[in-house]
C-alpha cells in the first residue's frame, strides 16, 4: 500500500475545480484509482463496479446536487445490504450455537465422558 499524497483543503480544489477544471479531474480520478489500488485485491472489482456506478451517474446527473444524491443513495442501499448480511450472519450464528448446545446436552445425557481441558480441568456441559 501506497501512502496517499496528503489532500488539498476545500478551498484549494475548489479553486482548481474553476481555474483548471482537466487538472482538477485528473487529480479526482487519479485519487479514486489509488483509493480502489489501496483495497484489498478481492474488494477491488467490487469497488470498481461501484465507482463506474457514480460515475455515470455523475455524466447523467444535470446538476452535482443531483449526482450527490445517487451517490449518497448508493451508499445507504450497500450499508442496508451490508446490515442484512450482518443479520443474516448472526441467525446462522445462533442456530450454530443451539445445535452446538444440543449435542453438547445430548452427549451428557448419553453418559458421555467429559472433556479433558487443559490444565487437567474437566468440561462437563
Amino acid at each position: 500500500m501506497q501512502p496517499h499524497p496528503k489532500l488539498p483543503d476545500f478551498d484549494t480544489l475548489m479553486r482548481l475545480s474553476r481555474q483548471d477544471p482537466n487538472a482538477y479531474e485528473t487529480f479526482r480520478t487519479q485519487l479514486l484509482a489509488d483509493a480502489i489500488a489501496d483495497c484489498p485485491p478481492r474488494h477491488q472489482k467490487s469497488m470498481q463496479q461501484v465507482l463506474m456506478r457514480i460515475e455515470m451517474a455523475r455524466q447523467a446527473a444535470s446538476t452535482p446536487l443531483e449526482a450527490l444524491v445517487f451517490a449518497t443513495r448508493l451508499m445507504s442501499e450497500s450499508m442496508n445490504e451490508l446490515n442484512d448480511a450482518l443479520h443474516q450472519l448472526q441467525d446462522e450464528l445462533a442456530n450454530l450455537h443451539g445445535l452446538l448446545v444440543l449435542d453438547r446436552i445430548s452427549n451428557n445425557s448419553r453418559g458421555a465422558r467429559p472433556r479433558q481441558m487443559r490444565g487437567g480441568e474437566t468440561h462437563g456441559t
